[in-house]
C-alpha cells in the first residue's frame, strides 16, 4: 500500500505465489485478494526426491480467496474456505459482502464455462447467496447501493461469449438481461447511479457508449462517441459526470480521452507517440461484401502505403482466433499483424469478421457454430473474389495468417 499523498510504499502481505487479484474494503482497513495457497510440505519433499513429473491436468492448486488486514502489517491473512477456484473477488459498497466468481478448478474449460458468482460475508466467509447463471462471465460491477450486481456475461451455456450485460440482486437468483436483442457486444461497465448503468458496446467494427435502466426494459440509449475513434476501457468521475477512456484510431494506438457525458466529444489527453505524424500510413477503411449464402461480412482493409487507383496489390489475409472476437476500426498494427508494416511494403492488408465473429450480437456470434471452419472458411475464400472483384487484388499473390482458431 502507498499514500495517495505521496510516499513510501509498504507491503502487506508476502505470499509463497502470485497475487491473482484484489479488491479493497469500503473502510480501507482490510483487502480480500487471491492467490494460489503453498506447496505443500508432502509435495516439497517428493519433489526434492525426483519426482519432478507433472501430470497434466491433475498438477494444479486452487485459487484461494484471503484477507488481509492493512493495519497492523505484521498480522497473518486468513484464507477462507471456499470450494473450488476463484477468478474475481469484489468488495461491496456497504463492506458486508464479497462477490467471488468460483470455479470447480483453476483450468482453462472451467475458468471459462463454469465461473459462477458466490456472495458470501466478508466477516467469516459464509455464502449467503448464489447467482443462478450458466455460462461466460466477465466484468462483476456493484451498484452504489450494494442492493445489485452488474455481470458482462453469455445469456446460457451456448453463448460464445461473455457480451451481454446481466443484472442480479445481492440476494442472488437468476440474472435479468438488459440487453437482450442488441446487435452488439458489451465490453466494459460502470453504474451511474443505484439505478443506471453505462456500458461501452462493440457495435460492428466501431464502438459507442450506452446508457440503460437497470429496472425498465428499455432499448440502451447511446450518447455518441466519437466515430472515428474506438474505444476499449471505461471509468467514470465519483460525481458521474464524466467518463474516462482509452482510444485508439487508424492512425494511433490507444491513448486517453475524457468524455463530459452526452455534451461533448470525448477530448484526448495524451500523444504518447508524437512521431507518428512524420509517419506515411496506409489508408484504412471498413469493408463489407456479401458472402455466396448472401449473408453480409465486413472487415477492416488497410491500403499500400502510396496505393495508386486501378493498380492490383498483393494481399496478406490476416484472420482473428476465436472465433468469439473481431477486429474493430482502430490502430491495426501489432507483433503478430503488423498491418502498416505490410503496408509500407506494398500489401494490401484484410482483417475479416467472419461469422462467429462478435460485435454483431448474439444471434450473429452463433452462426458458426457446429461448422467448425465451414461457412467461416467460406467468408475468407468470399472476402479474397471480393476484393478481387472490385479490382484491388492480385488473385495470384494472396497469402495468409492469423492466430489461435484462425
Amino acid at each position: 500500500v502507498i499514500p495517495a499523498s505521496g510516499g513510501e510504499s509498504r507491503r502487506v502481505v508476502a505470499p509463497d505465489s502470485d497475487i491473482l487479484g484484489y479488491s479493497w474494503s469500503p473502510d480501507g482497513k482490510r483487502v480480500a485478494y487471491i492467490a494460489k495457497p503453498p506447496e505443500s510440505e508432502e509435495n516439497k519433499k517428493l519433489t526434492e526426491q525426483g519426482f519432478t513429473q507433472k501430470i497434466y491436468e491433475e498438477d494444479w492448486r486452487p485459487r484461494a480467496v484471503w484477507i488481509a488486514e492493512v493495519e497492523p502489517a505484521d498480522t497473518e491473512p486468513t484464507r477462507l474456505k471456499l470450494e473450488g477456484s476463484a477468478f474475481q473477488v469484489r468488495w461491496s459498497p456497504a463492506g458486508d459482502l464479497l462477490a467471488v466468481a468460483l470455479a470447480p478448478t483453476p483450468l482453462v474449460d472451467d475458468e471459462y464455462m463454469r465461473q459462477r458468482v458466490h456472495l458470501l460475508s466478508s466477516t467469516t466467509g459464509e455464502i449467503k447467496a448464489v447467482v443462478d447463471h450458466e455460462g461466460k462471465l466477465g466484468r462483476v460491477v456493484w451498484s452504489p447501493d450494494g442492493r445489485r450486481l452488474a455481470m458482462v456475461a453469455g445469456v446460457d451455456i451456448n453463448d460464445p461469449a461473455e457480451s451481454s450485460l446481466l443484472v442480479v440482486p445481492s440476494t442472488g437468483g437468476a440474472p435479468r438481461n438488459l440487453t437482450a436483442g442488441f446487435a452488439g457486444h458489451v465490453n466494459r461497465v460502470a453504474w451511474s447511479s443505484p439505478t443506471s448503468l453505462l456500458f461501452l458496446g462493440d457495435v460492428g467494427t466501431g464502438t459507442d457508449l450506452f446508457r440503460v435502466s437497470a429496472d425498465d426494459r428499455e432499448t440502451p440509449e447511446p450518447l455518441g462517441l466519437s466515430s472515428d475513434t474506438v474505444f476499449t476501457a471505461l471509468s467514470l468521475t465519483g460525481d458521474k459526470q464524466r467518463a474516462a477512456l482509452i482510444g485508439e484510431a487508424p492512425g494511433h494506438p490507444g491513448e486517453a480521452y475524457v468524455f463530459d457525458l452526452g455534451r461533448t466529444p470525448p477530448r484526448r489527453l495524451t500523444n504518447s507517440n508524437p512521431w507518428l505524424a512524420d509517419v506515411r500510413l496506409g489508408r484504412q477503411e471498413v469493408v463489407r461484401y456479401a458472402a455466396r449464402d448472401g449473408l453480409e461480412i465486413d472487415g477492416i482493409l488497410v491500403y499500400p502505403v502510396d496505393y495508386q487507383e486501378g493498380k492490383r496489390y498483393p494481399m496478406v489475409l490476416v484472420v482473428h482466433g476465436g472465433p468469439e472476437a473481431h477486429y474493430r476500426n482502430g490502430w491495426m498494427s501489432r507483433y503478430s499483424r503488423p498491418a502498416q508494416v505490410f503496408a509500407a511494403r506494398g500489401f494490401t492488408v484484410f482483417h475479416p469478421n467472419y461469422r462467429g465473429s462478435t460485435g454483431r450480437g448474439v444471434q450473429f456470434s452463433r452462426t458458426s457454430q457446429g461448422d467448425p471452419a465451414g461457412k467461416e472458411f467460406d467468408d475468407l475464400l468470399d472476402a479474397v473474389d471480393h476484393l478481387v472483384g472490385i479490382g484491388l487484388v492480385d488473385r495470384d499473390r494472396v497469402g495468409v495468417t492469423g492466430g489461435s482458431y484462425g
